[in-house]
């Protein structure tokens, strides 16, 4: 036999001098101390398999730092080529600590990318807008209402009012308009008034009481009041602007009502009759603690000098008086203590007047 030299039919063609791995655009970029790993383009799935864990072993020669590396440059090369994705891609994949499981591989992804985009400024500023929606609403809701409730203008002053000409020295001003009022409401709005008042204790507050800005007339007042007073005793009534309503500030807010007449006799005996519904009438404003239950028969007392007529309850509460300060002003409350002061202040008055 012959010896002839079998021909390796594994060599490249003379013409071809460039390795397979330069064409490898990616591989060209990697290099890393000089290692290159020549890896066919035409491999099946198991030389991959067997190429792969041959290149998990460091090789003789190899410090394992560099075999590390080389498992970095393959790992990179493997996401290039099977999942279709940039080389800048798969280097910030690869940067990233976190990881997620896909089928037996494991494959890097980004941390920014694992958390959703703008989710929690997005809730933020839902939740905030909700928030100031209500808040808007709710401050609209209360402005009404106090709008509403409050058709008074309180106007404070810590001077007495010396120059006007009123009935009695008093300590506070609150003007109130009832124009828009039924005579049912009227009483009802000075009671509010009065409650809500930040006055001092022993101060006495008017009210100024105005019907589309003109000042409420006395022959004016018992019918906006809705008091079953009858016609002489309002046509007997004194000048337009003597009379006052207000409250005094004892144990409570006391209410009173100050008018004046130029018939005492005819006044004491409509007032006689009148108290049999006056104390029901006057409620709203009123507004006496104790039984609403009254005792039949009013009794008369004596307080510094001046008779009061008295109504009581079932529990021995005042539920109202009403006393003739002298011959032409009568002045009608629910409290003893309210009587005392505004008699006092209305001798005071007077004397002042007097010597002007």
């Amino acid at each position: 036999m012959d010896n002839k030299e079998t021909p390796n039919t594994n060599k490249p063609p003379s013409g071809d001098k460039t390795p397979k791995a330069a064409l490898n655009p990616m591989a060209s970029n990697i290099e890393l101390d000089s290692i290159t790993q020549p890896q066919s383009a035409k491999s099946t799935d198991k030389e991959d398999i067997k190429h792969k864990e041959k290149d998990t072993k460091p090789r003789r020669g190899l410090s394992a730092k560099s075999a590390m590396l080389h498992t970095y440059k393959e790992d990179v090369q493997s996401l290039v080529k099977n999942r279709k994705i940039s080389m800048v891609r798969a280097m910030a994949m690869q940067s990233d600590k976190k990881t997620l499981k896909d089928g037996d591989e494991l494959i890097t992804i980004s941390s920014k990318e694992a958390e959703p985009k703008g989710g929690v400024s997005r809730m933020f500023l839902i939740i905030s807008s909700i928030l100031m929606l209500i808040l808007g609403m709710s401050a609209i809701y209360i402005a009404y209402s106090a709008y509403q409730r409050q058709l008074v203008t309180q106007n404070a002053t810590n001077k007495p009012m010396v120059a006007d000409k009123s009935m009695i020295f008093t300590d506070y001003r609150i003007n109130v308009d009832i124009a828009d009022l039924s005579n049912r409401k009227v009483l009802s709005i000075l009671n509010d008034a009065m409650l809500e008042s930040n006055t001092t204790l022993g101060s006495v507050t008017q009210f100024a009481i105005k019907d589309t800005g003109r000042l409420l007339t006395q022959q004016e007042l018992p019918i906006r009041f809705g008091l079953s007073l009858d016609d002489q005793f309002i046509r007997l009534m004194g000048r337009a602007d003597r009379y006052m309503v207000g409250f005094h500030v004892a144990d409570r807010n006391t209410p009173f009502i100050l008018l004046t007449t130029t018939s005492s006799e005819h006044a004491l005996a409509t007032l006689l009759d009148w108290e049999k519904v006056g104390e029901r009438e006057l409620r709203p404003f009123f507004n006496s603690p104790g039984s609403r239950s009254l005792s039949r028969t009013p009794s008369n007392i004596k307080v510094e000098n001046l008779n009061a007529r008295v109504m009581r309850d079932d529990e021995g509460n005042i539920r109202f008086l009403y006393s003739f300060l002298d011959d032409n002003t009568i002045l009608i409350t629910n409290n003893i203590n309210t009587l005392r002061e505004v008699s006092q202040r209305y001798k005071i008055r007077k004397a002042a007047l007097q010597q002007l």
